[in-house]
């Protein structure tokens, strides 16, 4: 497989992440539908480079601009509640999608907020991108805490409706358990 040399999330430049060929490989048939499994989830203790492996995946995907688009996403522990990873999480998926479809990395080191992002988009997703936004933004009573949570964390299943598949991963999910607010 001829891997690009280019950075976007990656901190190592790809000839120095050395001794996860297979792996990588692994991931990114996966991410291409080469299997039958719905679901990959890769475990490791800390510090074993998961990560970087994550991210080298999402740089390669991105590089070779096929139909599936990556999206990394990475929980923090300054995420003080599900809302606040929850808004994250929305903002960086229209953000990676949007570059992605833009082809244009430099959009994911912007500092963009979400009517921002919209703004970017390609006239083509600019409607479902403005209904999730409008949707995540609705101060109803029905949007309470876990419907605003629920909503956030939908964008992908909602850009597959739209015919925009994604690649999602998600790292440091241990990071959860420092959430306050009682969503789990």
């Amino acid at each position: 497989m001829n891997l690009q040399r280019e950075k976007i999330l990656a901190n190592l430049p790809i000839e120095d992440f050395i001794g996860r060929s297979r792996e990588l490989n692994t991931l990114l048939r996966h991410a291409k539908g080469e299997n039958n499994a719905n679901g990959l989830l890769v475990l490791s203790a800390p510090s074993l480079g998961v990560s970087e492996l994550l991210r080298q995946t999402y740089d390669q995907l991105f590089y070779e601009q096929g139909e599936i688009i990556p999206f990394y996403f990475s929980l923090r522990k300054s995420d003080k509640t599900a809302r606040q990873s929850a808004t994250r999480f929305l903002q960086n998926f229209l953000q990676q999608i949007i570059a992605f479809r833009r082809q244009d990395s430099k959009i994911l080191d912007a500092s963009c907020d979400i009517c921002e992002l919209a703004e970017l988009a390609l006239p083509s997703d600019g409607y479902w991108i403005d209904r999730l936004i409008e949707t995540c933004q609705n101060e109803s009573k029905l949007n309470n805490e876990l419907a605003f949570v629920r909503n956030c964390l939908s964008a992908p299943l909602r850009a597959l409706a739209n015919g925009i598949r994604a690649f999602v991963m998600i790292d440091d999910l241990h990071k959860a358990e420092y959430f306050a607010g009682g969503i789990d």
